[in-house]
Order: structure tokens, then sequence, then C-alpha cells
């Protein structure tokens, strides 16, 4: 969570304790597997919905700028360092930065 920030359209602070338990699972079942099996197995990828986000998609409201709290090393390098998503649970999704 080396990147994460309470912030407007990202934060989690008006959640209920219900919204937390499939974000803390679906986390966990992410951290079961390695970085490199991950990015080569297209079917464990398409199961998390794993995808670069889109930053010229209509549904995407911010572009990288947005997260000015990442080191520019990474914000500015968006060929070495993509932002990601996953599906947080059936019925939302999770941002990502990976490194």
């Amino acid at each position: 969570m080396r990147f994460w920030r309470q912030a407007e359209l990202f934060g989690i602070g008006d959640q209920d304790s219900r919204w937390f338990v499939p974000v803390c699972e679906r986390l966990a079942a992410l951290c079961a597997y390695d970085l490199d099996s991950f990015f080569k197995d297209l079917g464990t990828r398409s199961s998390f919905r794993f995808h670069e986000i889109d930053w010229k998609g209509k549904k995407v409201p911010v572009d990288r700028k947005f997260f000015d709290w990442v080191a520019k090393e990474y914000l500015d390098n968006e060929q070495d360092f993509p932002f990601f998503q996953c599906k947080r649970t059936i019925r939302g999704t999770c941002s990502l930065k990976i490194e």
C-alpha cells in the first residue's frame, strides 16, 4: 500500500465494514502469486480482470497526474511503470500500481 492515499474517487473512508472483507480477500488471493507468474498467466490475470488502465476510457475520471503522491520517477514513466486495475469483487474494482 506504498502508493495508496485517501483521495476523492479512490477513498475508503465512507465504506461500511462489509466492504472491507472482499477487499482483504481479493488482496490475499492476489498476493498468493509471484509477480512474474501472474503476468505470464493470462487465465489468472483474466480471473482478476487485471489490466492496464486505459486513461482515455470514458469511465476513467482522472489521469495519471492525479496521483501526484506517487514518486515522479514512476509517475512520469508510463511505459516502464504502467498503472493497472483489477476487480475488487463481483461488483467493483480496485486500482493497483505494480512495480
